[in-house]
C-alpha cells in the first residue's frame, strides 16, 4: 500500500517535472515563432503566430487628446488607425505561438 508521504513525493516530483516541461515547451514554441514568424506546418502540426492585442486604454492615457489631437475623432476617443504601428506595437500585449 502507498502512503500518503509516497503520494505527496510523487506528486511534488511530477510537479517539478511539469514544469521542467512548460519551460521547455514555451522554449521551443520561442524556436519555432522565430523560425516560421508567418507560420507554417511541420510534422502535420500547424504553427499559427498570433499578434498580441493593442492596450488602446494605455495608448490613450500615454497620448491624451490635449496633446495628441490628431490621434482622436471628434467623438472623443482614440483613432486607432490613426496611430502609427510603431506606436501600436510599443503598447501591444505579447505574442503567442499555438501549435496544433
Amino acid at each position: 500500500m502507498t502512503t500518503t508521504e509516497e503520494l505527496m513525493n510523487t506528486y511534488q516530483a511530477l510537479k517539478v517535472q511539469r514544469e521542467t516541461i512548460t519551460e521547455q515547451m514555451e522554449q521551443t514554441k520561442t524556436l519555432l515563432a522565430a523560425a516560421l514568424p508567418d507560420g507554417g506546418e511541420v510534422a502535420g502540426h500547424k504553427v499559427v503566430y498570433t499578434r498580441g492585442r493593442v492596450n488602446w486604454a494605455k495608448i490613450a492615457r500615454t497620448y491624451p487628446q490635449e496633446n495628441n489631437p490628431h490621434l482622436y475623432q471628434t467623438v472623443t476617443e482614440l483613432n486607432r488607425k490613426a496611430v502609427p504601428e510603431n506606436v501600436q506595437d510599443e503598447f501591444r500585449a505579447e505574442a503567442t505561438v499555438t501549435i496544433r
